[in-house]
């Protein structure tokens, strides 16, 4: 296995075909929680705290899990903290400074699986902070996109980022939904855009990932 600091309450970590194998697991079990799924679970973060002190002893923490085309398996590990950020330094987008809620304590039987959702071009993720779209803005590559928008969740205080993607034959739409879900709060959705503009508000609409990739 392959883990990367994403940040201090974030990993990410890649688990290969073979080894997968060798323990007798496969994609489904990860989602009901079995044995070899937990000691997968506990020897990556064994590994995580020897590389790089990364602990998630008594903390709330998100679990996902994404196949990839390749056999392996991308399992996303993030520390959902209950602090308030800081204010945002985008301060000229008129965006409003916003709370982190804690979410329910999870564990490896908690992770969802949603094989479905590469095969649409169509993607929803939610976002903690503005600064988040700006550093997922820099991660990607914005000429694969045919249309985007921003939305403001009033009530739990998040930013919904709503992406259209070509139908590019050159475009890897897995890889492309692994590199996003670094930057989401919650498991990548398939929402349409008149659900979010029903739901929430907007924000900013066309353009707004081409705008944060220059800040």
């Amino acid at each position: 296995m392959k883990i990367e600091k994403i940040s201090n309450d974030k990993i990410k970590c890649i688990i290969g075909r073979d080894e997968l194998l060798n323990r007798h697991i496969e994609v489904s079990k990860l989602k009901y929680g079995t044995l070899e799924a937990k000691e997968l679970f506990k020897d990556i973060m064994e590994k995580a705290f020897d590389e790089f002190g990364f602990e998630i002893k008594g903390v709330p923490t998100m679990i996902e899990a994404i196949p990839l085309s390749t056999g392996e398996i991308m399992l996303i590990v993030t520390k959902v903290s209950g602090k308030e950020p800081e204010v945002s330094e985008y301060k000229d987008l008129g965006l409003e400074k916003h709370t982190f809620e804690k979410a329910n304590e999870k564990n490896i039987s908690d992770v969802s699986i949603d094989k479905d959702v590469a095969k649409e071009g169509k993607y929803s993720i939610c976002l903690d902070k503005f600064d988040d779209l700006v550093l997922l803005a820099k991660n990607i590559d914005v000429s694969f996109l045919s249309n985007d928008a921003l939305f403001f969740d009033e009530k739990n205080k998040h930013y919904y980022l709503y992406l259209d993607f070509k139908k590019d034959p050159e475009l890897k739409l897995e890889e492309m939904i692994a590199k996003i879900t670094e930057f989401s709060y919650e498991p990548v959705k398939n929402y349409e855009l008149s659900y979010l503009n029903e739901k929430y508000k907007l924000v900013e609409k066309a353009g707004i990932v081409k705008k944060c990739k220059k800040f």
